[in-house]
């Protein structure tokens, strides 16, 4: 089974393929190119960017940080049609367990109605849930996946803003999307606050 090279998420079925690149569908294909350009991305501006972020204010709550990348994932089937994905979202500790509780409740009661996906995919995405609320990022530092994102924030952006990351706070308006599976992966943007589906 390959993985998305820009999500990481296992690709069950289909996914597109750009070279060696492997993504889940075209939404992160074309996410995908910003990877190349996160490559050139001053190792500097991104460990600022990250240590903003990280000791930050709570862009869903504006409570107090460590903020950080959570993971909540979930399920939903009706008869023979069963979707499931994952939710990223930048947030503290509290706002994360918030979603990741209601996404493992949702999960829960609409998860099993399908046949045969719903049964196989249920107690995976509900054990995936519980995982990642009983084992959150590391409060002390920002997690990988925070530094990712910020590299790929500083990538998508005009090559002054990257200088300028070292003293101000980018505007939360990016990173959430959804990707889901339903024997193919979809994706489409959700207005937010760093914040993404995968």
């Amino acid at each position: 089974m390959a993985t998305c090279a820009y999500c990481g998420e296992t690709i069950l079925f289909g996914g597109v393929k750009t070279g060696e690149l492997h993504f889940c569908n075209q939404g992160c294909q074309s996410k995908g190119g910003m990877l190349a350009a996160a490559v050139s991305v001053p190792e500097d501006a991104v460990e600022n960017l990250a240590r903003q972020i990280h000791s930050g204010s709570c862009p869903r709550c504006q409570g107090p940080g460590p903020v950080d990348v959570h993971r909540a994932h979930w399920v939903w089937s009706v008869l023979v049609l069963t979707r499931w994905g994952s939710r990223q979202q930048v947030s503290c500790r509290r706002c994360a367990v918030k979603t990741q509780a209601g996404q493992f409740a949702f999960s829960t009661v609409f998860g099993w109605w399908g046949l045969p996906w719903g049964l196989i995919m249920t107690p995976i995405q509900l054990c995936r849930t519980a995982s990642e609320i009983f084992s959150p990022p590391k409060p002390a530092w920002p997690s990988p996946k925070l530094y990712e994102i910020a590299r790929t924030y500083l990538a998508s952006q005009p090559r002054q803003s990257v200088a300028g990351a070292r003293s101000t706070k980018p505007v939360p308006d990016q990173w959430e999307a959804d990707s889901s599976a339903a024997g193919a992966r979809g994706a489409k943007p959700v207005p937010g606050q760093w914040e993404a589906d995968d």
